[in-house]
């Protein structure tokens, strides 16, 4: 039997996004980026520790010049406890 991943999950980020002025690199700034997503496939996100919607997050993500991962996680869903009709095993 195969079975799908979890879909629990979290990836941190960091990034470096350029600022232009007349397409020449004026500034650079870096973020952290953390994106989750829950067992239910919810997603939420964060840059620099405040909260911002998943299409902000992924804008940074999409647009830096430069991305590392630094961590991901994942969580398996609990499963229930087995139960005998005899007693514990």
């Amino acid at each position: 039997m195969i079975q799908d991943k979890p879909r629990s999950i979290t990836r941190t980020w960091t990034v470096t996004t350029a600022h232009e002025m007349d397409r020449v690199i004026v500034m650079t700034t870096t973020h952290t980026i953390t994106l989750s997503a829950d067992h239910a496939g919810h997603v939420s996100a964060q840059v620099d520790g405040q909260t911002v919607t998943p299409q902000r997050a992924d804008h940074l993500l999409r647009t830096a010049i430069e991305s590392h991962l630094l961590s991901e996680t994942r969580t398996l869903p609990l499963l229930p406890v087995p139960t005998f009709p005899w007693g514990a095993a």
